[in-house]
Parts: structure tokens; C-alpha cells; sequence
């Protein structure tokens, strides 16, 4: 199983230490397993220990899981620098056909200002079962 990382996150090289299999969405994956495509909503004041923690936890031999850092247009990191954001973090918006499935980190939802089409953009596309009755 492999954990499919955006090339050069500083994560990787912690992980590969500790023999955790990582690739990034350029070189094909070594195995045929299925591939869950998640995406994590990271709130937490310090991104980078939050990543490595959520994808230890993810290292699962079952799948690979393509690992997509998501942020909002409305959410503003008074903790991490702009620039490690927008190298790393997609919106919400470019990953609406994605997605298996959401993993949400931090603040709680009824202090957190999410845009409404957030939601239903998730609830309806990233579905796995609602793209398998399509097919």
C-alpha cells in the first residue's frame, strides 16, 4: 500500500522514515490495489505534525490512499505560513468529482465559517456508492 502525497510535502520524509510506503500522483503506483481518494479538511494550528499524524494513521495495507489537503476560500491560518497553503492545499472546489471520502481536523463546525455549496458538493460527489449506481 502506498500513501499518495503532493510532491515535496514535508511530510514525506518523516513517514519514509518510518518505513511508510509514499509516492506522489506522478510515478504509478507499484501494486494493484484499489485506490481511496480522501480528502482532508486540516484545521488544526499546526498543519505539517497534523498531516503526519492523520497519515500514519491511514497507512493501511489494504488500500492506497491519494491523499488531497483541502482548505476553504473562507478559511484563513493564522498559524502556517500562506505559502506552504497554497503549495500543498486545494479548495474545495477542485475536488468536488475527487473524492471518496472527507476527513475534517480541528475547529469545531459551528465556529467554522464553511460556504454552504461546500456540503453539498461533498454529500453528492464524493460518494463512492453514488458513483458505482451511476455506472
Amino acid at each position: 500500500m502506498s500513501l499518495i502525497l503532493p510532491k515535496r510535502l514535508p511530510a514525506i520524509s518523516s513517514l519514509l522514515k518510518e518505513g511508510i510506503e509514499v509516492t506522489t500522483p506522478e510515478i504509478p503506483l507499484a501494486n494493484d490495489l484499489p485506490v481511496l481518494r480522501i480528502a482532508l479538511l486540516n484545521l488544526m494550528p499546526n498543519k505539517e505534525e497534523t498531516e503526519i499524524q492523520i497519515m500514519r494513521l491511514l497507512a493501511a495495507p489494504e488500500f492506497n490512499i491519494h491523499m488531497h489537503l483541502l482548505n476553504t476560500a473562507s478559511y484563513n491560518s493564522k498559524n502556517t505560513r500562506p505559502e506552504y497553503l497554497k503549495k500543498f492545499y486545494q479548495s474545495h472546489d477542485t475536488l468536488v468529482d475527487e473524492i471518496d471520502g472527507l476527513l475534517k481536523s480541528g475547529e469545531a463546525l459551528f465556529v467554522l465559517t464553511i460556504p454552504e455549496d461546500f456540503w453539498g458538493h461533498c454529500k453528492y460527489a464524493s460518494s463512492p456508492w453514488r458513483r458505482l449506481m451511476a455506472s
